[in-house]
């Protein structure tokens, strides 16, 4: 059940305007998705937030994306410094 605190869910083309993203390859349809979204404060500082899943989503197959996606690129950034 959703915390009461939490703001009622939005659909994504809602919560992040004029954003877009390359689609999913055809016949593949989406389960869920984490979004890591860079900021722009009032300040002017940059920050960064993210928004979670619906309920019901695989905390530890969640983790598994995000570290192999930090692991390749943590060796793009890694090749770039060796070249």
């Amino acid at each position: 059940m959703p915390d009461s605190d939490e703001p009622a869910r939005i659909p994504i083309e809602e919560a992040l305007p004029g954003m877009t993203i390359v689609p999913l390859p055809e016949g593949v349809s989406p389960e869920c998705a984490y979004v890591l979204i860079k900021t722009r404060l009032a300040s002017g500082d940059s920050s960064w937030s993210f928004r979670s899943p619906d309920e019901g989503y695989n905390a530890e197959e969640l983790l598994g994306a995000l570290i192999s996606q930090a692991d390749w690129l943590r060796h793009q950034l890694l090749g770039e410094w060796d070249s």
